[in-house]
């Protein structure tokens, strides 16, 4: 003990307040503030080493009251002063001199803790309890055995405290028996107890120690009986949904929890319930009950505990609900809350839905988002620079940012945004200055590629999409192939397409992506009922553009453009700028089809681009368009056609053309010249010179050679229109000037309307009207083509018939209709036709004019008879007879035809022909006829025809 001070005896007696008792919590030892504190004041004493001689000697003689209550007084002076040191050595020694003592047994056992020799301390308070069996002095003991790591020691303390049900402390219990290894053992008292006494408290401990044990069998089964037998809280409706989770029975686990979702009171402890609402949140996500997902996150919402993935789903569900408001709203809460780039890319698409460019813009700017921290961000600002027009700043950011750190990715998504703000200017600055890339980003380049209608360069880089496995990238291929202008192989891919998801589509079992893929084919392919039916269930699954854009692309298909323009007008259906051309068109609205033109030419599709310079009357731009389009999509026929018909319509030219004619046994070598050539873009001039000279009559015909025909003329193309005024001579047995007059008028979505009136126009109803007659015409046509494939014409006109020296012969009202079928598009463009014709004829009796010089019968007959004919042909290739080809090849044609007057008949023609320099065309053909203008002559004609362009 060390040296005491003198004044340690010479104090008065003191009053100390009682030390209060030691508060254990798990294996921390606390001392209570208020130690210690003395109610009077020590007095200093110089006789310090006198007076503790007496004290040492008494510890030598027999003890007496006065020396314990002298050493009480000694602990209780040093505790006092808190010298907790001395107070110690005195405690320490008093309980060997009073062992039996209780009050020294627990001092020590206190002074001891606080003094931080615990091993002491709980071998005092055992001997203490041995002693007095003190209840309180348990308590203690219980909890300094579990400070100092003696489990062992606190497990026979409360042993049969648990097994009477007198200790209830179940937190204490458990972590007792666990540190002590014995769970096992207090899982079997557990459910002794519970038999015994049906205690719901009991019942829970029993219930967390098997599930926490993993004993998940009998977990569950005492799970089931707290929940069903013991009206459970929301404590224990989380501990049973969890037991039955982690046996992977999660519709079970959920039911639990929803089941108590009704039952949640304000009085419930706010931890638990925040517990509750994050398990139902997650477990319904996990199960796709997004509606209950969404209630339990936003209940935490309205607590302010909502976490990170609470506010992903909250703005993950009202996005795919199309709630952009809402989902825009928490997508922002969220990312200030958590600066999650989810939420901020959430936030940002969500503005793009609400079409809030500026929000956008406004919002990227002032947070200084860089590309490099969301690429998407990025490219929905970029997006929405243009949207608001600010073009020329697009095109320097993007020229600045991929030049100063290029990255593949951004230059992709900068690829797509091109594509979907249809900006032909930003789409074309990318191929300019960044086609080097292109090796390394086919597909988006690929794609890129199509955008501006370049099949050629899409299919290069796209052509490994052909073995793909992915029906997108396949669907992708098909739609290259078409713009290529390889319709064939186009339409088969997308009908393997379409058997082979139109399986799963009746199966049911589908993702929303095939499901897209399907209505982008199916279309094609499937009734009209079937198709309807999937759009409907594609709305509620679909981006809303991309289920926009498939449904007005189908209405399109079916030509339902009044349909479209409602939608646009009424109901404000946002299209795609082919979709404005394909309507400006049907509508022939010439303003709207040049400021499309003008905004988008690049991009539209090549053959709507050209017939809308064709129609707003930039021929020069429309053929260059033409050549543009050909050379970047070389086996588009359609597109050819096209192009080849602006050529012969409006480029100069020249032809000539020889032949021999067998007609009723008269046989003529005819020779014709025709001489055509721009004055301006919309105005053109020709001249045209035909010469027949009979070698052969026959026993009806005389004193003729033949006849010429001479003549010049103007064409006028307007803005729809075109108008042709042609003045000549025809030279028979006579000669007489005529005047012919052609207007052709387009009216509306694909009907045009054309009328002739013609004063002393050559006519060929007859042998004795080629060479000795003529005719007045009127006239109208009616061309309307139900799409690239199928046509009907019909001719309706009024005649009037004359000799060459003006006496009347007579009158005819004749009917032309032909319905034309193209089976295959490119050559050989395989052609059905299905014709009638029908002719009444007047003709006035009496002396029939000059005529009758070339007749060798008096008042002949000089009109055929009336008649009605049908007739249904065959042909190929006549393209390559008549007009602009790039190949040399044969073309052919056999009809047959039945007439009420001649009977059967039947022809035939073919030959050869196509370019023979370059632009230029030569054939070489032949046609033979029986009953030919319904009458009963045969007709035979040879050829040889050359036409140049230039």
């Amino acid at each position: 003990m060390k040296r005491l001070m003198l004044s340690t005896l010479l104090i008065t007696p003191v009053f100390a307040t009682e030390i209060e008792d030691i508060v254990i919590e798990g294996k921390e030892l606390q001392k209570d503030k208020n130690d210690i504190k003395l109610e009077e004041n020590v007095k200093e004493n110089n006789n310090y080493e006198e007076d503790i001689k007496p004290v040492k000697k008494t510890t030598e003689k027999k003890l007496t009251f006065k020396d314990n209550e002298l050493l009480k007084l000694l602990v209780q002076t040093f505790l006092g002063n808190q010298d907790l040191e001395n107070a110690y050595e005195v405690a320490k020694k008093a309980a060997e001199l009073y062992p039996n003592d209780p009050y020294w047994l627990k001092m020590l056992g206190q002074i001891a803790i606080w003094n931080k020799k615990p091993e002491e301390g709980l071998q005092a308070y055992l001997k203490l309890f041995q002693l007095t069996k003190d209840e309180s002095v348990k308590k203690d003991l219980v909890n300094l055995a579990i400070a100092v790591n003696r489990f062992d020691i606190a497990k026979q303390l409360i042993e049969e405290d648990i097994k009477s049900g007198k200790y209830r402390d179940f937190k204490n219990i458990y972590y007792i028996y666990y540190n002590a290894g014995d769970i096992k053992e207090l899982i079997s008292i557990l459910k002794e107890l519970y038999n015994k006494e049906k205690d719901k408290e009991i019942l829970y401990n029993l219930v967390f120690l098997l599930y926490n044990y993993g004993d998940v069998k009998d977990a569950l089964q005492y799970g089931k009986i707290l929940i069903e037998n013991h009206s459970p809280n929301l404590r224990d409706v989380l501990l049973y949904s969890n037991i039955l989770y982690s046996n992977r029975r999660f519709q079970e686990s959920y039911k639990v929890l929803k089941s108590f979702l009704d039952k949640i009171s304000g009085g419930d402890d706010e931890n638990l319930k925040v517990e509750y609402l994050e398990t139902l949140s997650n477990l319904a996500w996990a199960l796709k009950d997004f509606d209950t997902s969404v209630y339990a996150s936003t209940k935490l919402y309205q607590m302010n505990k909502a976490s990170l993935q609470d506010f992903i789903r909250l703005y993950t569900y009202y996005f795919y609900k199309q709630n952009y408001k809402l989902s825009q709203k928490f997508a922002y809460e969220g990312y200030e809350k958590y600066k999650a780039q989810i939420l901020l890319e959430g936030y940002i698409e969500s503005l793009f839905r609400l079409k809030d460019y500026k929000k956008i813009v406004d919002f990227v700017e002032k947070e200084k988002i860089q590309p490099s921290q969301s690429i998407l961000v990025f490219s929905r600002y970029i997006n929405s620079l243009l949207k608001i027009g600010e073009k020329e700043k697009v095109l320097n950011l993007v020229s600045t940012v991929l030049d100063k750190n290029f990255s593949p990715t951004l230059l992709s998504e900068l690829i797509y945004t091109a594509i979907d703000t249809s900006d032909q200017n930003l789409a074309k600055f990318l191929v300019r200055k960044y086609s080097k890339y292109e090796n390394y980003l086919r597909k988006e380049f690929g794609f890129l590629y199509l955008f501006l209608q370049n099949g050629k360069k899409a299919l290069h880089l796209l052509s490994n999409l052909r073995e793909s496995k992915n029906l997108s990238e396949l669907v992708l291929f098909a739609d290259v192939l078409n713009l290529y202008g390889k319709f064939e192989q186009s339409l088969y891919l997308k009908y393997k397409i379409y058997k082979y998801l139109h399986k799963k589509i009746d199966s049911g079992n589908y993702t929303d992506e095939e499901l897209e893929n399907y209505l982008k084919v199916a279309m094609e392919f499937t009734n009209s009922r079937k198709f309807n039916e999937m759009l409907e269930i594609a709305k509620a699954k679909l981006h809303p553009d991309v289920y926009q854009d498939i449904y007005l692309s189908y209405q399109f298909m079916l030509e339902n453009q009044n349909k479209v323009e409602f939608l646009m007008r009424k109901h404000r259906y946002s299209l795609r700028p082919w979709m404005k051309l394909n309507l400006a068109l049907w509508m022939d609205d010439s303003y709207w089809q040049q400021k499309l033109l003008e905004d988008y030419i690049d991009v539209l599709p090549i053959r709507d681009r050209v017939e809308a310079l064709r129609r707003t009357g930039e021929i020069q731009k429309a053929m260059e368009y033409g050549y543009k389009g050909l050379e970047e999509n070389p086996d588009d026929y359609l597109l050819y056609k096209q192009q080849r018909d602006l050529i012969v319509e409006n480029v100069s030219k020249f032809e000539s053309k020889v032949s021999y004619t067998e007609r009723g046994n008269v046989s003529a070598v005819e020779e014709d010249i025709y001489l055509y050539k721009d004055i301006t873009e919309n105005v053109k001039v020709f001249i045209r010179y035909s010469n027949s000279d009979i070698q052969k009559l026959a026993s009806g015909l005389i004193n003729t050679s033949g006849r010429k025909d001479f003549s010049i003329g103007l064409q006028k193309t307007f803005y729809n229109g075109k108008l042709t005024i042609s003045i000549g001579v025809l030279d028979t047995v006579n000669s007489n000037p005529y005047i012919d007059i052609d207007y052709t008028q387009y009216i509306y979505n694909r009907l045009n309307l054309g009328s002739r009136v013609g004063l002393n126009l050559p006519a060929d109803d007859t042998l004795y009207l080629l060479y000795g007659g003529m005719k007045n015409r009127f006239g109208l046509s009616l061309t309307y083509n139900f799409n690239n494939r199928l046509s009907y014409f019909i001719n309706p006109s009024y005649n009037q018939y004359y000799s060459s020296d003006k006496v009347k012969i007579g009158t005819s009202f004749n009917i032309y209709e032909e319905l034309y079928y193209k089976l295959r598009v490119g050559y050989p463009d395989y052609t059905f036709r299905l014709y009638t014709s029908h002719g009444i004829y007047n003709e006035k009796d009496g002396y029939k004019g000059s005529i009758e010089k070339i007749s060798p019968y008096p008042n002949p007959k000089v009109l055929p008879s009336t008649y009605n004919q049908i007739g249904v042909g065959f042909l190929f290739g006549y393209e390559n007879d008549n007009s602009y080809v790039r190949v040399f090849r044969p073309f052919l044609s056999v009809d047959l035809s039945y007439n009420d007057v001649t009977g059967v008949g039947y022809g035939s023609g073919g030959g050869f022909g196509g370019t023979f320099f370059r632009q230029d065309n030569l054939s070489v053909g032949f046609n033979y006829f029986k009953g030919f203008k319904g009458t009963t002559d045969k007709y035979f004609n040879t050829y040889i025809k050359y036409r140049l362009y230039y």
